[in-house]
């Protein structure tokens, strides 16, 4: 394999200190600019340069946004004053809006109208001014926009579809320069009811906005980002994804879907390949030839990325991918684990059923990572080896509904994280919280509980301050941020 990708999840991390880093080319584009984490976009924590115990957090500021959110955040100084920006699209109104920590919203840009999004904005510095951008996509209007850190429209891409996912930053060419890989689904009616239609695009964008490669790759939605991973040791990232299979039942059915009312449900897993032509005749917009590797159907709906590492310490990637089947009428879920280990597809059906949780991190610390699983009834850490899994520890937590991992105190183990959702009073929406457990299950830390729920937390040191703190956000726009 490439020189340097093959290690665990936790090394990854812990190469990437502090936040937007600046260097004599410039700001260097913070999380979740995909070099952070180019095998796992699940695990969002970066390393501290100092220890904090986790026993002793507590929520050190509560911030109401006042708008209902079900969209990922992100983090980026946008202003470069050294404390983070919380970077937050709003998913019922579209309109941008960084927050600092601690103090408020730095600015909000709304200019394109009202629209749904609930892309995960990624930053670099676009317009080479020295400063962070940011860049995400929209969902009702469709687009991919780039914002400047003071809150200008540098660029807009259009789309004739819903660009809903976090872009991908990334040198794929190994010129100096970034593209930005982002996706997007076109929509048709069937039946008097918005399907998506065969249309799912790929596209390669320059930082200048001009798309210079498009692949439309078939039917299917894109509701999460692709990961990048060398799988045959060339020296060239390849595109590795899940489209969800949508179909009304009177149209053509897949063989693996499942049903849902009146709607089939199914997953694919998918492997591409690009080529770019060289010597580049322009250096800017690529010639770029695509190859497709890999196309597995499977039954559900996919939970997240898929990741990638060695799981099993042989000196090759391995693809992991989870899916999950829900029933909205009786609460049981099903869903299977999938390796995708030298060509052939393995697969492990857990103790739980599976819920929307899955990362990949060294939680054991033996320098092969594992596969954190959220369940329904909490947390399983599987472990991978040459075609068979080993379920190596169960946790009984919450619901695992979003898992990550950081090693808040330093000691060379990592913590995990654990947002869940839990039954409410009221029955018409759920309660959450965020639990850390170290690797006996024992709770470190609880937040707590929000009547409306976590929906989303990533783990970083928000105030550069050398300590990590858990930044969390509710469905209803609350943003919390918890530390020492």
């Amino acid at each position: 394999m490439k020189p340097g990708l093959v290690m665990a999840v936790a090394v990854l991390i812990a190469a990437f200190p502090g936040s937007a880093t600046h260097d004599d080319d410039g700001p260097k584009a913070t999380w979740p600019k995909a070099q952070y984490d180019i095998f796992n976009s699940n695990v969002n924590s970066k390393a501290p340069g100092r220890g904090t115990d986790i026993s002793t957090f507590e929520v050190l500021w509560e911030y109401h946004w006042g708008a209902a959110q079900s969209a990922p955040l992100s983090v980026a100084d946008l202003d470069a004053d050294g404390m983070e920006e919380i970077l937050i699209v709003n998913d019922k109104l579209g309109d941008f809006t960084p927050i600092t920590a601690f103090s408020g919203p730095l600015w909000s840009y709304d200019d394109y109208g009202r629209t749904r999004a609930y892309s995960t904005p990624a930053s670099t510095d676009v317009d080479g001014d020295g400063t962070l951008d940011a860049v995400f996509g929209l969902e009702s209007i469709g687009g991919l926009y780039a914002i400047s850190g003071s809150g200008e429209l540098i660029w807009s891409i259009p789309t004739s579809g819903r660009a809903q996912t976090q872009p991908i930053i990334f040198d794929f060419n190994s010129d100096g320069v970034d593209e930005i890989l982002f996706n997007y689904y076109t929509i048709q009616t069937v039946n008097d009811k918005a399907l998506p239609s065969i249309n799912g695009v790929l596209n390669l964008a320059n930082l200048r906005g001009e798309v210079f490669w498009s692949y439309i790759q078939g039917q299917g939605t894109t509701d999460y980002a692709p990961v990048l991973v060398d799988l045959d040791a060339d020296g060239q990232m390849e595109i590795v994804g899940g489209r969800l299979l949508l179909k009304s039942k009177q149209s053509e059915t897949c063989a693996l879907c499942w049903e849902l009312g009146d709607r089939t449900y199914g997953t694919v897993l998918y492997g591409l390949g690009l080529d770019f032509l060289t010597p580049a005749v322009d250096p800017i917009n690529p010639v770029v030839t695509e190859k497709e590797l890999f196309e597995y159907q499977l039954e559900g709906l996919p939970v997240r990325s898929p990741m990638a590492a060695d799981y099993d310490g042989d000196g090759e990637m391995e693809v992991a991918f989870a899916t999950t089947v829900p029933d909205q009428w009786n609460d049981t879920y099903g869903g299977e684990l999938y390796v995708l280990d030298n060509g052939t597809l393995h697969s492990y059906l857990p103790q739980a059923p599976v819920y929307w949780g899955v990362a990949t991190m060294d939680v054991l610390g033996d320098t092969r990572p594992e596969i954190v699983l959220g369940t329904i009834e909490g947390v399983e850490i599987v472990g991978y080896t040459n075609g068979g899994f080993e379920l190596l520890r169960t946790f009984d937590t919450d619901s695992g509904y979003m898992i990550s991992g950081a090693d808040f105190d330093l000691d060379g183990t990592l913590e995990i994280v654990v947002g869940s959702v839990m039954p409410s009073s009221d029955p018409s929406i759920d309660a959450g919280r965020v639990t850390v457990l170290d690797l006996e299950g024992t709770i470190r830390y609880q937040s707590p509980t929000h009547p409306h729920g976590i929906r989303h937390f990533v783990v970083v040191d928000v105030d550069t301050d050398g300590d990590l703190e858990i930044v969390m956000l509710s469905s209803n726009g609350y943003i919390f941020i918890a530390g020492d």
